[in-house]
């Protein structure tokens, strides 16, 4: 099939695809306190509207999850789309120029919370169920299945939503590709391609001492103090070496391949938000003191004091190292032995396998967006690090929007961003639902 004929059906079906998004948009998911399962009554009605079999799972009151599946026959891949319903509150809503559930469509341009982040992506790969269950033509020659999860409580760790599916019903979920529908890339540097994810430990570290008076405060040992001096120090923390992913200069020459060289010194040279500072934010660990609780007495020398400190890690990296790395600081410190908590753990991940859908999306997203997509590591995390660790799909982050209007005042998606991206989901399931799965073998699509 040639690729023009995925183009124009999604070009045909542009005002159905904007409409489902509007109307994704216009109901109220803020998380907390979530309340998806309006959400998840739009998304049934357009499933059931298509004939496509669904189960619809609670793992709380009002959250629901959706798990769809197509058959198309045969045994080849399983192929699975992903999507959350949930969203970050809006903030004050005095600074938005539309109200965020008002998916005001302008100059090209859906607004409204959840507009990136993802309910673009979650429209978008309804739709490719749709098409695909509706059209004898499209789905010619497919074999295997098509698989969506449509979840609840990413934005809040997800323990409502895909942590809670893939204890609940992992055999349902595993699939041979899947892809996270998250808004990927942004306007200044384009598509992005997501292989991997740092982790997340926010660790609250607590300082000992001895309580005394303040007026002979050598009679005492101060915790206060011994947390300060710790997060004064914290640059001196050093985690055991992993090497990234990807290196600081395989970022840069895909940076200069896109920007052009002269353009990303240029950027590097910027303090703050210049490529330099990126570059390490995607290849190194970040840490940083984020809290400090002590004290409970001005005239009182507390004997203890936390300070939370928040580690983005690399894949490789384990809560062992963190642990390790804190009480060597604290003894080189002098500060005693503290105690530690994990209030966060979010494990780093990465795609293990997968060759075939990295390289049929990249050569996808590249003809119908007009150019090569970067492979990243992300700082955050979705909800793809449970499908890579807990059940091993090889499993990668694209979709529309830009990253950078996630979460943001006025958010919103490009329609034309959110048309390529149904295209891109459209052919890749054509593609990795047709013809030889070797990592060798061209996509069907002309």
């Amino acid at each position: 099939m040639q690729l023009s004929v995925v183009q124009e059906t999604v070009q045909r079906r542009s005002q159905q695809i904007v409409d489902l998004l509007r109307r994704l948009i216009k109901v109220e998911s803020y998380n907390p306190p979530g309340n998806e399962d309006r959400v998840a009554e739009v998304v049934a009605e357009e499933l059931e509207e298509h004939g496509i079999p669904y189960k619809l799972l609670y793992s709380d009151e009002h959250r629901a999850n959706i798990v769809a599946r197509i058959k198309f026959g045969g045994s080849r891949a399983r192929l699975l789309f992903c999507g959350h319903m949930d969203t970050v509150p809006p903030g004050d809503l005095d600074k938005w120029r539309y109200h965020p559930l008002s998916a005001e469509l302008e100059g090209g341009r859906v607004y409204g919370r959840g507009s990136a982040d993802m309910k673009s992506g979650l429209a978008a790969i309804v739709t490719v169920a749709a098409l695909l269950a509706d059209s004898e033509v499209l789905s010619a020659n497919l074999e295997g299945e098509l698989l969506l999860a449509v979840v609840a409580d990413e934005e809040m760790g997800s323990e409502y939503g895909m942590k809670f599916l893939v204890e609940k019903i992992p055999q349902e979920l595993r699939a041979d590709y899947a892809i996270i529908a998250e808004p990927s890339g942004s306007r200044k540097i384009g598509k992005t391609i997501v292989i991997g994810e740092k982790g997340d430990y926010a660790v609250n570290i607590t300082f000992h001492g001895r309580q005394a008076h303040s007026s002979t405060p050598f009679l005492g040992d101060n915790a206060v103090e011994k947390a300060c001096k710790f997060a004064a120090n914290l640059h001196k923390l050093k985690l055991r070496s992993v090497k990234s992913p990807i290196t600081k200069l395989e970022y840069a020459k895909q940076l200069a391949g896109r920007m052009g060289w002269l353009a990303m010194i240029k950027s590097s040279l910027k303090r703050g938000e210049g490529t330099s500072s990126m570059l390490k934010a995607l290849t190194e660990p970040v840490i940083s003191a984020t809290m400090i609780h002590g004290g409970f007495k001005s005239n009182v020398i507390p004997e203890r004091c936390t300070v939370t400190v928040d580690f983005r890690v690399l894949p490789g990296h384990t809560e062992r190292d963190v642990v390790e790395a804190v009480r060597e600081l604290a003894s080189k410190l002098g500060l005693g032995e503290p105690s530690l908590e994990f209030e966060v753990k979010v494990e780093p991940s990465l795609l293990k396998g997968g060759e075939i859908l990295v390289e049929r999306l990249t050569s996808l997203v590249e003809r119908i967006y007009g150019e090569a997509p970067l492979k990243v590591l992300m700082p955050g995390a979705s909800d793809a690090r449970f499908l890579r660790n807990q059940l091993g799909v090889p499993t990668v982050q694209f979709g529309p929007g830009d990253a950078e209007a996630a979460h943001a005042i006025d958010e919103y998606v490009e329609v034309d961003d959110l048309l390529k991206a149904t295209q891109v989901y459209l052919a890749l399931a054509k593609s990795l639902l047709t013809g030889e799965q070797s990592a060798n073998s061209k996509s069907p699509l002309k």
